[in-house]
């Protein structure tokens, strides 16, 4: 099995498929495989052996949505055995994911935001990398991977635009951020080296001068959110103020959803934070026989 999951990941990566899912697909799999060998289980995949497995990660408190994650991994897999000639038949046919409740969002207000983006010390150089992260993360809404994988080359500083890219390394969108974000980062690439600034360099790095991990990047967030006051989530919390905060302010959900690059109907579980009021006000604006 060990054999055949990496010959599954190699073929993931002949394929369009960004480096974050090809890892979460081989972890995934990588939990079956131990699954298989605590229990002694050898030969061909069946729906008892996926079963028993998804079983076992319900058990251990998994969420739904990693359960969900799971059964898609494995279908993956057993699609490439097939093709391969190692399966005759789908074991995971019959498996139905979880049904999945939909988060509920904690939104921080303006105030919040504002406590949180004015902790980062300026006087310091990690204070001026932080802030410039913190404060252009608000200000483009870009995911923590988005954020994190930035170069240089990626940060238009005559326009103050941002290209974000997949995780296969292609533009995905250009969002725009604005003027205190620009400024953060002025101060920010101020103090860094030409060799740091080419255009391929990462844009945030941690001590090390390598790419910051998610988890070190929600730790510096959670640190300067205690310092203020601020309860955070999430590392995704300035993300989900970016969308709350602009529909919020009167854009659309077309025009949220496409600078974030999502769906529409993914930006709707942020009108509830948008006010009934607002919502009535455009309504009224708007509708020929409000």
């Amino acid at each position: 099995m060990e054999k055949d999951i990496l010959g599954f990941i190699e073929a993931l990566g002949e394929r369009e498929i960004s480096k974050n899912t090809a890892a979460a697909y081989e972890s995934d799999l990588r939990g079956l495989l131990a699954f298989c060998e605590e229990n002694r289980i050898a030969g061909e995949l069946t729906d008892t052996v996926l079963r028993s497995w998804l079983l076992r990660m319900e058990f251990e408190g998994k969420s739904a949505a990693t359960i969900a994650r799971a059964i898609a991994s494995v279908r993956a897999y057993v699609r490439y055995l097939r093709a391969q000639g190692k399966l005759n038949s789908d074991p995971a046919r019959d498996l139905k994911p979880p049904e999945i409740k939909e988060r509920h969002v904690e939104v921080l207000n303006v105030e919040q935001i504002a406590a949180l983006l004015e902790e980062p010390d300026g006087t310091t150089k990690k204070g001026r990398r932080d802030r410039a992260m913190l404060e252009l993360a608000y200000s483009s809404g870009a995911r923590v991977s988005e954020l994190l994988s930035l170069t240089c080359g990626d940060v238009n500083t005559a326009y103050f635009f941002v290209t974000i890219r997949r995780g296969d390394g292609t533009a995905e969108r250009v969002v725009p951020y604005g003027h205190i974000a620009a400024g953060a980062l002025a101060d920010y690439l101020a103090d860094r080296t030409p060799e740091e600034i080419r255009p391929e360099a990462l844009l945030f790095t941690n001590r090390a001068g390598e790419r910051m991990t998610r988890q070190g990047f929600y730790r510096i967030l959670k640190d300067y959110g205690e310092r203020a006051g601020v309860e955070i989530t999430g590392p995704q919390a300035l993300r989900d103020a970016y969308a709350a905060h602009m529909l919020r302010n009167g854009a659309g959900c077309a025009e949220v959803a496409k600078l974030l690059g999502v769906s529409e109907s993914m930006v709707v579980k942020y009108l509830d934070h948008t006010g009934k009021a607002r919502i009535t006000e455009v309504y009224q604006k708007t509708h020929p026989r409000a």
